[in-house]
């Protein structure tokens, strides 16, 4: 990309520097469950806006990470694994999912063939009926899952 470079080596001088608002790229894959999407390691993200005010920039990523998060699964990506999406043990996130009111999954109910819970199925056994505040609470539950980001950047002065 032209123009400015993302994550240079230092802070762009004073009133040189933008905050950039960028999406996070995802692979493809999946099984017999659906898609499921991973990070891809190799993107920097793709920049979408750039703001002179950090405060600006952080409330266009906070508006374009809600959105996603009224239209995507949180379980389609790192392939519904817990232990990738968030920082919680099972038993803490369970645990937080009762505090907002949630039901949540049980073995015989959600269990995979290996014998453990299939996160993407409880997803779309309740997700129609979950209210705003409880799919927020949700995906700030699962908070190693993120769609945009903010970053600082330098102009480049040619």
């Amino acid at each position: 990309m032209s123009g400015f470079w993302v994550r240079g080596p230092k802070k762009p001088p004073p009133g040189k520097g933008v905050f950039v608002v960028q999406r996070l790229s995802w692979n493809v894959g999946g099984d017999r469950a659906g898609p499921c999407f991973c990070n891809d390691e190799d993107d920097q993200g793709t920049p979408l806006r750039c703001f002179r005010s950090r405060e600006e920039a952080e409330a266009c990523c906070q508006e374009l990470e809600q959105q996603a998060r009224r239209e995507l699964s949180p379980f389609q990506f790192h392939m519904g694994e817990l232990e990738l999406l968030t920082t919680l043990s099972e038993k803490e996130f369970r645990q937080a999912l009762g505090k907002l009111g949630l039901t949540p999954p049980t073995g015989t109910a959600f269990r995979t063939e290996w014998r453990s819970i299939d996160w993407r199925v409880w997803w779309d056994a309740v997700a129609a009926d979950l209210t705003d505040a409880q799919r927020e609470g949700v995906f700030d539950l699962l908070d190693e899952l993120r769609f945009y980001e903010v970053v600082q950047a330098e102009l480049d002065p040619s």
